[in-house]
């Protein structure tokens, strides 16, 4: 990326950081599931009940990955869709870089705001952890678990959600985003004998690099089945799941940034035709 650009996606990071603390919906939805993951991952004997500090690590950063992804994704639905309010179109189309360095600039700045309150609660849980057991080693397993865990679930949710947000109306585009979270993350095949990503490398819900590299249990990460999209667990598939999550955001953010790209192309045309019957 060119250095133009580079300044437009930090200038917009910034400036949607802003607004994301001043957004009611974000808070709203994800306050409260931040406040029940620090429940359940207290109170839950999968998690409290692992001997290994390192295993009740990986589990309370799945529980805060399936429940607060689901809050950020929701509460930044209509991120994208605010660039299409009068006037705020003219002035982004002003700056050096074009829409896909807004794009990303705005979902970093908006992303890195929602991710501070499941961090810090899954940060107090993960020192508890390591106070508690006497085990250092926990809160390096924290650490892992944000970068591998909690921000690729983040940023895939949050691309769809945004990118549904650019497609329909955004309350259309929350309540799409939260059926899909269901479907990709909670839906189990054992359950209902239908198609679903949960348990296989495709899924957010980063249960292969828990399971390969913070000791979280391999049988809940395929949910006991087996298949192409269902490989074994080791460092391999849990590093395809890793890059699967970070793919599918890439796309999602191109579909948005394309349909951005279309609607500002259609005004300009107009008035690029008006200026000349003008004349």
């Amino acid at each position: 990326m060119s250095a133009p650009g580079v300044r437009t996606v930090l200038a917009t990071a910034r400036y949607e950081a802003l607004i994301a603390l001043r957004t009611k919906a974000l808070w709203w939805s994800l306050l409260p599931l931040t406040a029940l993951a620090l429940l359940l991952a207290a109170t839950s004997g999968r998690v409290v009940g692992a001997s290994d500090p390192v295993r009740r690590v990986a589990e309370t950063s799945l529980v805060f990955s399936l429940l607060c992804t689901l809050g950020i994704a929701v509460g930044l639905a209509g991120r994208l869709a605010g660039h299409r309010r009068s006037g705020l179109t003219d002035l982004l189309d002003a700056t050096a870089a074009g829409i896909p360095a807004r794009v990303a600039g705005s979902l970093l700045g908006s992303l890195l705001v929602a991710l501070v309150p499941p961090v810090c609660g899954f940060l107090l849980l993960v020192v508890v952890t390591s106070i508690s057991t006497g085990a250092p080693a926990a809160v390096g397993a924290g650490l892992l678990a944000i970068v591998v865990v909690l921000l690729p679930a983040s940023l895939m949710l949050s691309s769809f959600a945004a990118m549904l947000g650019v497609l329909l109306p955004v309350a259309a585009a929350r309540v799409l985003t939260a059926v899909f979270w269901l479907w990709a993350t909670v839906l189990s095949p054992m359950l209902l004998p239908v198609p679903t990503a949960t348990g296989t490398v495709l899924s957010p819900l980063a249960r292969y690099p828990a399971a390969a590299w913070l000791h979280a249990s391999p049988a809940s990460a395929t949910y006991g089945l087996s298949g192409a999209l269902r490989p074994e667990v080791h460092s391999a598939t849990a590093t395809a799941q890793v890059l699967c999550t970070l793919a599918a955001s890439a796309v999602f953010l191109a579909v948005a940034a394309i349909r951005l790209n279309a609607r500002t192309r259609v005004p300009n045309r107009r008035a690029r035709w008006m200026s000349r019957s003008a004349q």
